[in-house]
């Protein structure tokens, strides 16, 4: 069977919405198998994305009966940047003082103010470096609310592509549910990148029938774009046809 190694770089492609949301346009080639199928084959990643981001900077604090919206700024927060936002934020926006502390023998934060009693609502995306489950609203005790679990600041655990194959879609008629590749983001290599080839991607083929170019979009966990932040990904499709 014929391989044609098709190579793209987001920043270079002529069609895109963001470097994580983009087209790559395939060469025509004419079909000599039954079965003509499609993968990616390697990726370098620029590991340019923030663990606290538009997907899940804000969360719900409620005092006397009214609920403040907290939103915090996109970046990649340790344990000490974190507390210093957090405060800065909560007394923003709840005209509170607020006095959150974390515990280097724990690994947990402590919420605190120094007035009244408060909720705190967490959801699906921001719950991890917030120290609670998804989706939960705790409430304070003498103004203090200790956290149930680690503040987790490591971000996606993975990223995935995902396809939206473009031209003659009869073979597949997905909307972005292909998954492509699964990146596990556990190991940043040189000049801040990621990069896996297909030995340590989970990679997936996808059937190759008339196919003028693929949408191609990243996605963390959660299934939410990420931001690359003026970052890139470049890597090469190899094709079966």
């Amino acid at each position: 069977m014929p391989i044609h190694t098709h190579y793209f770089d987001s920043k270079k492609v002529q069609q895109k919405s963001t470097d994580s949301d983009f087209v790559v346009s395939l060469p025509t080639l004419e079909a000599r198998s039954d079965n003509p199928k499609l993968h990616i084959d390697n990726l370098i990643l620029e590991f340019s994305y923030y663990n606290v981001n538009d997907n899940n900077n804000t969360f719900v604090v409620n005092h006397t009966s009214t609920d403040y919206d907290i939103t915090l700024d996109n970046g990649n927060y340790n344990s000490v940047s974190i507390i210093t936002e957090l405060n800065s934020k909560l007394d923003a926006a709840t005209g509170l003082t607020w006095n959150c502390s974390y515990d280097s023998d724990n690994g947990k934060i402590t919420y605190v103010n120094t007035t009244t009693e408060f909720t705190l609502t967490t959801n699906n995306y921001n719950y991890q470096y917030l120290g609670f489950n998804k989706s939960t609203t705790k409430s304070s005790s003498s103004f203090t609310l200790s956290a149930d679990n680690v503040n987790n600041l490591a971000g996606t655990r993975y990223i995935d592509i995902t396809s939206q194959l473009r031209g003659d879609v009869s073979e597949s008629g997905n909307n972005y549910s292909q998954i492509l590749a699964r990146i596990p983001c556990d190991s940043v290599g040189a000049f801040n990148t990621i990069f896996f080839n297909k030995s340590y991607i989970c990679a997936s083929e996808m059937v190759y029938r008339n196919i003028s170019s693929l949408s191609l979009r990243l996605v963390d966990e959660y299934g939410l774009t990420i931001d690359l932040n003026g970052g890139s990904v470049a890597g090469s499709i190899l094709i079966d046809y």
